[in-house]
């Protein structure tokens, strides 16, 4: 994900409120509040989320609480702590992620189902 025009929440930077933007957002640090971002969102090792989110794709390496809606993709990576509730059209978790609440994937079924 690490582009030209990523933004970085480094690890020992705590934000509290609003985070928005159009860029990729790569968190390392504390966020507790709301995240609205129109791009792709990386929640690192060392990240930890307390906050609503709203982004284009999400994948978690650390820890998240919240409710999660993204427009693509979330991901639960190795390794990562997942709590509250996710909506995407497409949701990976990976074998050794841990996830705790509700899932709702927003797709269209064929009309016979």
């Amino acid at each position: 994900m690490a582009k030209e025009n990523t933004g970085v929440i480094a690890e020992g930077i705590v934000v509290k409120g609003e985070i928005g933007g159009t860029v990729d957002l790569i968190i390392e640090g504390k966020v507790e509040g709301s995240i609205l971002m129109d791009q792709n969102v990386l929640v690192g090792q060392s990240g930890r989320i307390s906050a609503d989110v709203n982004v284009k794709t999400l994948a978690v390496e650390g820890n998240l609480q919240g409710t999660v809606s993204a427009a693509e993709v979330i991901a639960l990576r190795r390794g990562s702590r997942t709590s509250g509730e996710l909506k995407a059209p497409r949701i990976v978790i990976d074998k050794e992620a841990y996830f705790v609440g509700d899932v709702e994937m927003d797709v269209q079924l064929p009309d016979n189902l």
